[in-house]
C-alpha cells in the first residue's frame, strides 16, 4: 500500500512558502508477486541491505486499484 501526500516541509519557512494543510493526494494498493519487484543485489562481503523497487507491472497493478484519490488533479 502506497500513501502519497503533500505538505510543507521544515524549510519552506526559510524560503518564504506559505503553510498549507497536510493533506491525503492519493492512496493506492495490490497483493504484488515477486515479478513486481525488482532487487538490487549487494555482494556477499556487503554491510547494506538489499534494496527492493516496484516495477512497471507492480506501479500497474497498484495504479488501477486505488483506494483513495482526490478529484481535482491536474
Amino acid at each position: 500500500m502506497v500513501f502519497v501526500f503533500d505538505s510543507n516541509r521544515p524549510s519552506d519557512t526559510v524560503q518564504g512558502i506559505q503553510p498549507k494543510p497536510f493533506r491525503f493526494i492519493k492512496v493506492v494498493g495490490a497483493s504484488l508477486r515477486k515479478n513486481d519487484w525488482s532487487f538490487s543485489g549487494r555482494s556477499e562481503i556487503s554491510r547494506r541491505t538489499i534494496t527492493a523497487s516496484v516495477t512497471k507491472s507492480g506501479y500497474q497493478k497498484m495504479m488501477s486499484n486505488w483506494i483513495y484519490k482526490i478529484s481535482n488533479l491536474p
